[in-house]
């Protein structure tokens, strides 16, 4: 804004030195105007009192008229535009010419009118003469004392464009040098910070999650994005560690499981062999019982064949019932264990 202010100001003070110099150019044009017209008017007076007709003679003298109207007009233009004790000195000696010259112009016209052509014919080349010359040099002083003003302000803008060139450029350089530093600062406070928020979110997303979360302590939105990047992270390091403690909880009960299955087992197997113990034992038993009842059936039917004598019969009949009821508490035993 200063720059743009800057500018402003210099091109306004370079507007009014153009302003200044196309014054001075339209007073210089005024002026010249006003010389070519005096130049006009003298030669119109000599052709009005060198006509050969009546007729002629008026022609040039309504010409004479209008180019004393122009002149008129031309001084009233030129009046406004004069500045400083100089020029306003210059200006009072071109008018009092200008009156001069026109009062003995007047004076010719007049002589003409009343026929005193010898008379006209002197002031015309004497007196007008001079007055015109005068004129003329008034006119010159004038103008010569424009254009050493034009020269001087066209110099003044010349200056005054170069000095605002190397302001602007001065301007322009300081603007650039403002640019870059506020531009390193803002690599600095926010596009470095983004990308190590990135590079973060990427440690993150590979698993990573012991990365530090940078910018973590800015007050501003960078901050409350490394917040919210550090809540996620937690949430997933506090998820893993339940999802770990999970594991060791199932790992601790598959492990008493299977010692609980590995004791069972091994109880159910010592069970197993002492049932098959006390089986084999009782069929070994059995067996002893049986093959004494066949050795004592033997003997019965052996003995009932040859008629023996009754009381051996009675005899082995009741050895066979002692052997029955001796066994009979073994089988209770084993058919009363659980199974």
């Amino acid at each position: 804004m200063a720059i743009g202010a800057f500018s402003i100001a210099r091109i306004g003070q370079i507007n009014d030195v153009n302003r200044s110099v196309a014054a001075e150019m339209r007073a210089v044009t005024i002026l010249g105007t006003m010389k070519q017209l005096s130049q006009e008017l003298r030669a119109l007076d000599v052709l009005a009192h060198t006509a050969l007709s009546d007729e002629s003679r008026r022609t040039f003298r309504a010409q004479s008229a209008r180019a004393q109207e122009a002149l008129s007009e031309a001084w009233s233009a030129y009046a406004p535009t004069v500045t400083g004790p100089k020029e306003q000195r210059l200006a009072h000696g071109l008018r009092e010419a200008w009156q001069h010259f026109l009062a003995v112009e007047a004076e010719a016209a007049a002589l003409d009118q009343a026929g005193e052509m010898e008379l006209a014919d002197s002031v015309i080349t004497n007196a007008l003469q001079i007055d015109s010359a005068d004129f003329s040099k008034a006119i010159d002083n004038v103008l010569t004392y424009r254009e050493t003003r034009v020269v001087e302000q066209a110099a003044e803008a010349d200056a005054v464009g170069i000095g605002a060139r190397l302001s602007v450029a001065a301007a322009v350089a300081v603007a650039a040098a403002l640019t870059g530093w506020i531009a390193w600062l803002i690599l600095r406070r926010v596009t470095a910070p983004i990308a190590a928020l990135t590079r973060a979110m990427q440690h993150l997303a590979a698993n990573d999650l012991a990365v530090a979360i940078p910018a973590a302590e800015r007050q501003d939105e960078l901050g409350a994005m490394a917040g919210a990047l550090r809540v996620f992270q937690e949430s997933v390091l506090q998820a893993q560690a339940r999802e770990a403690e999970a594991d060791r909880t199932r790992v601790a009960v598959e492990q008493q499981r299977r010692i609980a299955m590995q004791a069972a087992a091994a109880n159910f197997e010592s069970a197993v062999r002492e049932i098959v113990g006390t089986v084999a034992l009782a069929a070994a038993e059995l067996r002893g019982t049986a093959d004494r009842m066949r050795s004592a059936a033997g003997k019965i039917v052996t003995r009932s064949s040859t008629v023996a004598s009754a009381e051996e019969v009675g005899s082995d009949v009741r050895s066979i019932a002692a052997a029955a009821r001796n066994s009979a508490p073994r089988f209770r035993k084993w058919s009363a264990r659980p199974r």
